[in-house]
Parts: structure tokens; sequence; C-alpha cells
């Protein structure tokens, strides 16, 4: 599955991010998880850019057949996008 974080305002893109580094103990073993290696499609957004207060970020995932699936953020990013003073989060959800 692909997943990704878009930061708009203004009709301007000011950053993009995607999940990177997988490290769900059902997709790497243990010996292979690396310290904190996992990153949010929201975060890896967050991370670059300087103010995104006002902004709408659009998160999306898709499987391999281009079909949307919930992209809701987790609790632990949610509140970073809150805390940023992004002011709407849009993204997909399953039929």
């Amino acid at each position: 599955m692909k997943h990704g974080a878009v930061i708009v305002r203004g009709g301007s893109v000011l950053a993009t991010g995607m999940n990177k580094d997988r490290n769900h103990p059902t997709i790497v073993s243990s010996e292979h998880i690396k310290i904190h290696c996992s990153v949010h499609a929201e975060i890896d957004a967050l991370k670059k850019v300087d103010d995104p207060r006002g902004a709408t970020i659009y998160v999306a995932r898709v499987n391999r057949r281009g079909q949307e699936r919930n992209s809701r953020p987790c609790p632990s990013c949610y509140s970073a996008i809150k805390n940023s003073g992004i002011k709407k989060i849009i993204y997909t959800e399953e039929d």
C-alpha cells in the first residue's frame, strides 16, 4: 500500500510526505526493526514545512489496485497535526 500526505494553503503545496521504513511486527520481524524507524506520511510532511498554521492536510492511502483505503491519522499523527496549527484534515476512507 502507498500512503501519502500533502499540506496545502492558499492553493499552494507547502509539503508532501509518505510512509517510510515499515516496522509493524506482522511485516518485519523483530530482529530487523530499527529503533524508531517508522515515519508516517503526516509526520514526514510536517517536518518539511516551516509554518503549517491555517493549512489543510490531505492524507490518502491506496492499495495495489488503486483503490482508496482508510487513511485516518493515528492518534499520534492527529495530535501532531492539531498542535501544528493545521485547520483541516481530509483523508480517504474505504468504500
